[in-house]
């Protein structure tokens, strides 16, 4: 994707809450770092997980770089919100076209769970995490560093399964087949420290 000088659209983008080094055009759906001069996620990216979502780290005001996908920021800016808090609702994120790597405004919708899955062809099978994916999950969350509700979120868009789905792999309530469960320590902030397994 050709992106423009930043010059030329600077009447055209959206200031980002909570995130003040950056800021957002809605219907290129792309974020822009103020400080370097660059815009991010322009390469041609390969995305994340097998749908290959948009994911980048931005410094919040607060001074901690947090995981925010391509698709959140434009929303945000869209609803004047900081980024995933319409969570709160329990409204998530759809492509209309199906195409993710599309993060203008007129592509995305607001939509619970159950509405977004009646918006695509969802199939369960496909959609449902398997023993060896759950191991994936479990090894990857023992190097995890942030918000354990950001893993959480990044697994479940990875691997097409809801949120809970991880947060009770990870517990070891489901996927015993290859048991031990994990258990974390958080910190104030959110962030957690101490990953170990659990019979």
């Amino acid at each position: 994707m050709s992106l423009p000088e930043f010059e030329t659209v600077r009447d055209e983008v959206v200031p980002l809450k909570g995130y003040s080094q950056y800021v957002v055009h809605p219907n290129l759906g792309k974020i822009y770092n103020l400080k370097s001069r660059k815009w991010l996620l322009s390469d041609n990216p390969k995305g994340t997980g097998d749908k290959g979502y948009l994911l980048t780290k931005l410094l919040h005001d607060s001074g901690e770089y947090l995981p925010i996908y391509e698709h959140e920021a434009v929303m945000a800016v869209d609803k004047n919100v900081e980024p995933k808090s319409w969570r709160k609702e329990k409204l998530e994120i759809d492509h209309k076209d199906g195409n993710v790597k599309n993060n203008s405004i007129s592509n995305l919708k607001l939509g619970t769970s159950s509405q977004n899955k009646q918006n695509r062809s969802y199939d369960v099978e496909k959609n449902s995490l398997t023993f060896e994916n759950a191991e994936i999950v479990r090894e990857e969350f023992k190097t995890w560093e942030g918000r354990k509700t950001d893993f959480h979120e990044i697994m479940a868009m990875r691997f097409c399964v809801t949120e809970r789905t991880i947060q009770n792999c990870l517990l070891g309530v489901t996927y015993k087949a290859k048991p031990k469960g994990l258990r974390y320590d958080v910190d104030v902030n959110g962030v957690v420290h101490n990953v170990r397994e659990v019979n």
